[in-house]
C-alpha cells in the first residue's frame, strides 16, 4: 500500500472505500435461474460462471449461467466481493428434520456458505433460522400434466361418412383439468379409477408444505414413494406417464412447459401457497445490511 497513490495526495483510501472480499456461495441447478453446462470440450473455458459441481471431498469444475447467476454477479459487482459459487452436496433445497436442516440452508446455518443464491423459497420455518433479502420474484405452487392429444370419442365411428371423416380430421386435446391442490383427484387420489398418480420433489418447499398444511396429499406421495429427486426427474416422469402430475413451483413449472420440445406439458390450476425467491444468509449476517 505504500506505493498506493489516493485522491489529493493523501496516504490513506477515502473513507468509505470498500476492501474487496471473498464469500462462499452455494446454489442448486433449477432453469432458468440457474443452468449449469459442461466446460467447453476443446478449450476448457466457460462462457458463464464457473461453479464446482463436485461431491463431498470432491471438486469437479462446471460452468454455471442463468438469471440468479446474473443477480450474483450484479452484486459482486455493486458491492465489491469475489466469490466461490459451489452446488450443496445432498443436492437438497432444505427442509427440517428431527436431526436438524438438509440441503441449501445447513449450509447457511453452519456457516459453510455465506451467501445462497438460487430459486430459494421463503417460508416461516427457513426465515426463523437464516435471514432472507427482500424477494426479487413472486411464485407460488402450481400443477404440471401432459397433454393428451388425438383422442377419439369412442363413439366416433358410429355416426355417418361425413361424421366420421370429421372426426378423423379434428384432433381432440385432452388433460386433467385440475382446479388446484383443492382439487378431489389430489385430496382422494386412491378413489380415483385409476387411482391419481403425483409427486413432488423431495425435500423442498412444496414439500415441506405439503408435509404441513396437506396432510392427505402427504401421506399419499409418502406411501406411495411419488418422489422425485429434482424438477428434471419430475417433468420427465409426467412426460412418460409415470406420475399424472408434478406439483412444484409455479414459476419454473410455466418453464418447462414453455420449452417443452413437443408441447406436450402444460400447467394447471390456481396457484397456491403465495410466497418469493430470496437470497438467503447465515442469521445476522453482516452482508444483509449491505
Amino acid at each position: 500500500m505504500a506505493d498506493m497513490e489516493w485522491p489529493e495526495g493523501k496516504a490513506n483510501p477515502p473513507q468509505g472505500t470498500p476492501d474487496k472480499f471473498h464469500i462462499r456461495v452455494v446454489t442448486l441447478h433449477e432453469p432458468p435461474f440457474v443452468v449449469v453446462t459442461e466446460l467447453d470440450p476443446e478449450t476448457g473455458q466457460c462462457p458463464g460462471t464457473p461453479c464446482d459441481w463436485g461431491f463431498e471431498n470432491t471438486t469437479l469444475w462446471k460452468c454455471c449461467t442463468g438469471y440468479c447467476v446474473d443477480l450474483l454477479n450484479k452484486l459482486a459487482a455493486d458491492i465489491g466481493f469475489s466469490y466461490t459459487l459451489y452446488k450443496v452436496r445432498d443436492e437438497k433445497w432444505g427442509i427440517k428434520t428431527e436431526k436438524g436442516w438438509n440441503g441449501l440452508i445447513q449450509d447457511l446455518v453452519t456457516n459453510k456458505a455465506d451467501m445462497c443464491v438460487t430459486s430459494l423459497k421463503l417460508n416461516s420455518e427457513r426465515a426463523r433460522d437464516v435471514d432472507f433479502s427482500i424477494p426479487f420474484l413472486e411464485t407460488g405452487i402450481s400443477i404440471l400434466v401432459k397433454i393428451r392429444s388425438g383422442v377419439l370419442s369412442p363413439t366416433a365411428f358410429l355416426g355417418t361418412t361425413t361424421a366420421n371423416l370429421a372426426a378423423f380430421m379434428i384432433t381432440r386435446v385432452q388433460y386433467y383439468e385440475l382446479v388446484g391442490v383443492d382439487d378431489e383427484k389430489l385430496n382422494f387420489p386412491e378413489l380415483q379409477n385409476p387411482p391419481f398418480r403425483f409427486g413432488t420433489v423431495e425435500g423442498g418447499n412444496t414439500h415441506e408444505t405439503m408435509r404441513r398444511n396437506w396432510h392427505r396429499m402427504h401421506s399419499y406421495v409418502e406411501q406411495n414413494q411419488f418422489y422425485r429427486d429434482n424438477i428434471s426427474a419430475g417433468v420427465e416422469s409426467v412426460r412418460r406417464g409415470e406420475l399424472d402430475a408434478f406439483i412444484y413451483d409455479a414459476v419454473v413449472l410455466d418453464h418447462q412447459a414453455g420449452k417443452d420440445p413437443n408441447c406436450g406439458l402444460m400447467t394447471v390450476g390456481k396457484w397456491a401457497s403465495m410466497t418469493g425467491y430470496g437470497i438467503g444468509f447465515p442469521k445476522n449476517s453482516p452482508l444483509v445490511s449491505r
